[in-house]
């Protein structure tokens, strides 16, 4: 299969990737039923159903995601959510659990 680039916006704070319902038909990519209830900060989104996509990054290759689709967001916005992130290598398994504060600002330094 061909194949394309796409920026992405990492989004640790969804469930779910999300993918625009134009550039999805743009891509030929098809579109499953789906039934889920989607809602962002703004409201509630339809949605269209659901792609299986193959997405890969410089250091690892071909991990399928899953992704809803919605003609809600940016038509040029792929949101990756937090479950896909991990697969991919991009956000630690064990996020937020394995981020440790260890002390306050450096000697000398003002924080306000």
């Amino acid at each position: 299969t061909g194949g394309f680039s796409h920026r992405v916006i990492p989004d640790t704070g969804a469930n779910l990737s999300i993918f625009p319902s134009g550039l999805a038909r743009k891509h030929n990519l098809r579109i499953r039923p789906a039934r889920h209830c989607l809602s962002s900060a703004s409201g509630p989104m339809r949605v269209d159903g659901c792609v299986r996509i193959l997405a890969s990054t410089s250091t690892l290759a071909d991990i399928q995601i899953s992704a809803l689709v919605t003609p809600d967001i940016d038509p040029d916005t792929i949101l990756i959510g937090l479950g896909d992130l991990q697969k991919l290598g991009i956000i630690s398994p064990n996020f937020p659990d394995d981020i440790q504060v260890v002390g306050g600002p450096p000697a000398g330094s003002s924080s306000k």
